[in-house]
């Protein structure tokens, strides 16, 4: 097992959703924390939220209470009920099919399964996928 993951590899894995991955994993969110952060003023502002009760994603699907969604912060007159909703998953299918990967790092490469944490590695070669 490899000991890094990549940004896209996280990315690709929150979406992907196999039996093996957990969308509300750590390494996910850490992964569309950093993309976002790549896209810095081209992307939209976004809010992570936790969600209370249970609700739909714009693709529909199931976000849980408890678990983190994103909205667009550009929807301010919208009532709270009404934004849209991007569940996990769907935002970190945005992220990857962007190629946030390929931007500048604005924290972090990596993800280091080991420590569970992310990790910045000057190396891209280290990573695996």
């Amino acid at each position: 097992m490899k000991r890094f993951f990549s940004l896209r590899k996280c990315l690709f894995d929150a979406f992907y959703r196999n039996d093996n991955s957990d969308p509300m994993e750590d390494c996910f969110l850490w992964a569309i924390l950093e993309g976002l952060r790549r896209l810095g003023t081209r992307a939209v502002p976004v809010n992570k939220i936790t969600a209370r009760k249970d609700h739909k994603c714009v693709r529909n699907c199931q976000i849980e209470a408890g678990h983190t969604y994103f909205t667009d912060e550009s929807v301010i007159k919208a009532k709270r009920d009404e934004l849209p909703k991007i569940c996990v998953g769907c935002m970190a299918m945005i992220l990857y099919f962007k190629n946030v990967d390929n931007l500048p790092p604005t924290s972090y490469t990596h993800w280091d399964v080991e420590i569970l944490a992310p990790v910045k590695i000057e190396k891209e070669n280290t990573s695996g996928p």
